[in-house]
């Protein structure tokens, strides 16, 4: 299958996951594996608190949550605003 025809598959498989929530991790599979990642996380983030949760992870020991070395790095990037600290996983 051409690049074009899988990222299409994957967008396709994005908005079923929308609908139906139990296809994320199957679907965060997909997608890291189209980008040649390990892993891939879905979460929300409140800015105000500065705190996220995870809501589906593919990849990742829950124990893990998040890579705390990125977070650092976020957190100086001014663009991204500042860095989050997970409160709760999937």
């Amino acid at each position: 299958m051409r690049e074009a025809e899988r990222l299409s598959a994957l967008i396709g498989d994005i908005y079923d996951a929308a609908l139906d929530p139990e296809l994320w991790i199957d679907v965060l599979e997909k997608a890291a594996k189209f980008v040649g990642g390990p892993a891939a996380s879905i979460y929300s983030r409140d800015a105000v608190s500065r705190t996220a949760s995870a809501a589906y992870q593919f990849g990742l020991e829950p124990r893990w949550g998040c890579f705390p070395d990125f977070w650092r790095a976020l957190a100086k990037c001014p663009l991204a605003g500042a860095a989050p600290r997970f409160v709760s996983q999937a």
